[in-house]
């Protein structure tokens, strides 16, 4: 009874249900961990040394080295150094600074329950998402969650946190390519005849904190390094030049992360197909103002899917890479939001039954649902056809992103939350493993 109590007392607050649920998924992760690495499943623990792989050594070399740039090969400089300042004037190594992100992204994700006020088991849905622990390693991810958790905080609350939450998040990526863009959606979607002006002056001030923060970082750089926006002049040998896209797509790792990357794009193919709908009731007068919160978050959800697509460049076989655009959509709070939005506002109709099978389609179609997808025949090739290992491959993955849809379902909810968490953590602790071991994962 007083277990219970304890329970009840804790519940009855939103600060109180957050840290419940963080305190219970935070054990589940671990036994599970635990569990895995008894039997062998999984071989790694998030020791110091381990932490450090792919743009984390970029970010420790710009913290812990400054700024370098070097014509004609990698360089540094493409990073931005809100985050790597952060770290070498924080005096922590890799484990501290990944729980200091951890701080951030879970500050982050209380401002989003403030702002759309989701249920326990959402909070819990949410915090397993797999590529979420993106979060919690020496990457920028962390730092951007709660900068944009405060952009989503303050477009509906207090617009001068907003200003600041993207003045913060320009200054820890180059995310102002993909904010200036959604800002101006923003305002085409949501203005209405007497409140242009108030509208017009909100987009203004926007954008001029986006360009500000953008100067301001390239500013520092050039400060270390002598050359202005020097990260354009590297760009090309970071494979991040406009290309027009090539069929099928896919990414590094092929069928080991194919999956995930090809979530991210029926994501971006949903948010894209929203936005489209969203503009043609504006053009028919038909429309009701969108939340901007919601807005804001399916619209950068859109872009950063198309600027990944147009900017990831091809691989060696001359299609486009899907490369990162996992980490890109789900290790952010415009997914969290995007969800969120729907479990509370949507639920299971048959618009969203159709937007789901309809984006599902276009994104099978684009990662060729009966091509060859590279090292599939580790997995299924060996016991089927090439066809039929290929569309068994993304029947899975499909049937995966289904249990999200599916979760809106009022009775089916419970169980279906049972299924989806327990295998989101798997997912989650088996990607933070194969990271811990110095593979792509994203």
């Amino acid at each position: 009874m007083e277990s219970q109590g304890i329970i009840g007392r804790l519940t009855s607050s939103a600060l109180g249900e957050f840290i419940l649920a963080i305190s219970i998924h935070g054990l589940t992760f671990t036994l599970l961990y635990m569990a895995l690495s008894f039997f062998g499943v999984i071989d790694n623990f998030p020791m110091p040394e381990l932490l450090k792989h792919w743009d984390a050594n970029w970010y420790s070399s710009i913290a812990f080295g400054g700024y370098n740039y070097i014509p004609g090969d990698y360089s540094n400089v493409v990073f931005f150094p809100l985050f790597p300042y952060l770290w070498r004037y924080s005096f922590i190594g890799p484990l501290g600074i990944s729980l200091l992100n951890g701080l951030f992204t879970l500050t982050g994700l209380f401002f989003i329950q403030k702002t759309i006020k989701f249920s326990f088991v959402e909070l819990l849905l949410f915090l397993s998402i797999p590529s979420l622990f993106f979060c919690y390693v020496p990457f920028s991810e962390g730092l951007f969650f709660l900068c944009g958790s405060l952009i989503v905080y303050g477009l509906k609350n207090n617009f001068r946190i907003a200003l600041l939450g993207v003045f913060l998040a320009c200054l820890t990526r180059s995310s102002s390519f993909v904010f200036i863009p959604a800002f101006i959606m923003l305002f085409v979607l949501n203005f209405r005849g007497s409140s242009v002006r108030e509208e017009l002056k909100k987009l203004a001030l926007l954008m001029s904190v986006a360009l500000a923060a953008t100067f301001m970082a390239q500013l520092l750089i050039f400060f270390e390094t002598g050359e202005f926006f020097a990260m354009f002049k590297v760009q090309e040998i970071w494979n991040r030049t406009l290309s027009v896209p090539q069929l099928p797509f896919t990414t590094w790792g092929g069928a080991k992360l194919l999956w995930l990357d090809g979530l991210a794009l029926l994501v971006g193919v949903m948010t894209t197909l929203l936005l489209i709908v969203f503009l043609f009731r504006k053009f028919m007068q038909t429309s009701k103002t969108v939340p901007s919160h919601y807005l804001f978050s399916v619209a950068y959800l859109c872009l950063v899917s198309i600027v990944a697509i147009l900017f990831s460049g091809l691989d060696d076989t001359g299609v486009t890479t899907l490369m990162s655009l996992n980490r890109y959509v789900f290790a952010t709070p415009f997914f969290t939001v995007f969800l969120a939005h729907n479990y509370r506002h949507q639920g299971l109709t048959k618009k969203s039954v159709r937007l789901f099978f309809v984006s599902a389609i276009i994104a099978l179609f684009l990662l060729g649902i009966c091509g060859e997808i590279p090292y599939l025949y580790v997995y299924f090739s060996y016991y089927f056809s090439l066809i039929t290992s290929s569309l068994l491959y993304f029947l899975l993955m499909l049937s995966y992103a289904s249990l999200y849809l599916l979760f809106q379902h009022k009775m089916l909810r419970s169980f279906i939350f049972s299924g989806l968490y327990l295998i989101n953590l798997l997912l989650q602790i088996i990607l933070f493993n194969n990271y811990l071991s110095g593979n792509w994962v994203g």
